[in-house]
């Protein structure tokens, strides 16, 4: 079922008629590719196991298994290090109240102010991070980012 209908009286009672997976709009790319080859793979299974008369209990929580695609972590843009995120990750984690720039990141972990922007930048495409423009500076504005609610 893909809908952008969220509330919960909805999604029981399309469960209590058989839907079997539910994306509400706007949805991930990577989770509704997930959800057409867990059907493309469901529908093999049960092609193939259209000849046994009954199916055994593995068989059958392959077939009902829905996998949690948001555990799986996004692949790495060309150029950026696992380690190097990891210090970024690690210094964000241990002030997740705060709002901070680039710079003031780039002082706190020895990096250059260009290299953590592009790593501040993958964690606001991967949604870890929310980036918002500070006016109030006195001069150019500033980007400042912190972690996103949902990652808390």
């Amino acid at each position: 079922m893909v809908t952008s209908a969220n509330d919960a009286e909805t999604v029981r009672r399309l469960i209590s008629r058989g839907v079997t997976d539910y994306l509400v709009k706007p949805f991930e790319y990577d989770r509704f590719k997930a959800a057409l080859e867990r059907f493309a793979k469901r529908q093999e299974e049960l092609k193939t196991s259209a000849s046994a008369s009954d199916l055994g209990q593995a068989e059958i929580d392959r077939l009902f298994s829905v996998p949690d695609v948001s555990s799986q972590s996004a692949p790495l843009t060309k150029g950026l290090n696992e380690r190097t995120l990891g210090l970024i990750r690690l210094f964000l984690s241990e002030h997740p109240e705060e709002v901070w720039s680039s710079e003031q990141i780039s002082e706190q972990v020895h990096l250059s102010r260009i290299t953590v922007r592009r790593y501040l930048n993958y964690l606001v495409e991967t949604n870890e991070l929310v980036s918002m423009i500070d006016y109030q500076t006195g001069g150019r504005p500033s980007i400042k980012y912190r972690y996103s609610v949902t990652v808390q």
